[in-house]
């Protein structure tokens, strides 16, 4: 009895010191006190972290921006040398074919200035062949003499202005050292055309041995040879047209051997 007495007591007492007045508000300041000592130590921990994460490390932002500068920079250096490289060999590559280039031109101007040489030389030879020619030939290749020759084509040439039969003629330029005209070009033929002026000369060209086998009087193949008939000609006009003659364009016809006719004679100028 008495212990539950003084149980009661003593809780009396503990309630009366939790309830004094004086007792309780001194014990909420302490709590103040503590959480405060509390909140500095925590704002100092925060100061002191920060503190040494700002001398320690950089912020994020700042080193994600330094990472991209770099790699920014390695790109820029690595497309820079990529180009350096390509430049440099196209360069490499420009400067070869400019250098091939030259020298494929250096190349044909030496040949031009060869062909150039060796053209004057040339020419220069011809110079001095042909004086050597002139100096051995008379002034005139053909002679002088009562009668006119002229010269073409290393050959003399003489008109006779008197009419007469094929054979006549023949024996006429024979008595001469020459022979009826053989004409073996187009040149030959448009000299004397120039000469007989559309009028009939006779030329050394015949069938009289075997119709239709025409036959140059000094054995000059004439098959192979150049002609100058006129359109139709020769056709043997009354089967007895054996002989040739220039007419009118220098053209050939055949007549009769026995019709009266100019005579061109020929003879080479190495024979007079």
């Amino acid at each position: 009895m008495q212990s539950a007495v003084a149980r009661e007591g003593l809780q009396d007492d503990d309630f009366r010191l939790f309830s004094d007045n004086r007792y309780l508000p001194s014990q909420v300041r302490l709590v103040h006190v503590i959480c405060a000592l509390l909140a500095v130590s925590y704002l100092l921990i925060v100061v002191l972290f920060v503190t040494s994460s700002t001398h320690a490390t950089k912020p994020p932002q700042q080193v994600k921006s330094n990472d991209t500068a770099v790699v920014l920079s390695a790109m820029k250096s690595s497309v820079q040398d990529a180009l350096k490289s390509d430049y440099t060999t196209d360069l490499t590559k420009l400067r070869s074919e400019v250098q091939s280039s030259a020298d494929g031109q250096r190349a044909i101007r030496d040949q031009i200035s060869t062909l150039q040489n060796n053209i004057g030389t040339l020419t220069s030879k011809l110079t001095d062949l042909e004086n050597s020619m002139k100096k051995d030939l008379p002034a005139n290749p053909c002679g002088t003499g009562p009668e006119t020759w002229e010269y073409y084509g290393g050959s003399c040439y003489l008109i006779l202005n008197l009419k007469s039969n094929w054979m006549a003629a023949k024996m006429k330029c024979e008595s001469k050292n020459a022979t009826l005209a053989v004409i073996t070009s187009e040149g030959e033929q448009n000299f004397l055309k120039s000469k007989t002026k559309d009028q009939r000369f006779w030329i050394g060209l015949t069938d009289v041995d075997e119709e239709q086998e025409w036959r140059w009087i000094d054995g000059t193949d004439y098959k192979s040879g150049i002609k100058f008939w006129k359109p139709g000609e020769p056709n043997d006009s009354n089967k007895n047209e054996d002989c040739a003659h220039l007419w009118i364009n220098g053209e050939w016809n055949d007549v009769h051997c026995t019709y009266q006719c100019f005579a061109l004679c020929e003879k080479k100028a190495s024979t007079l």
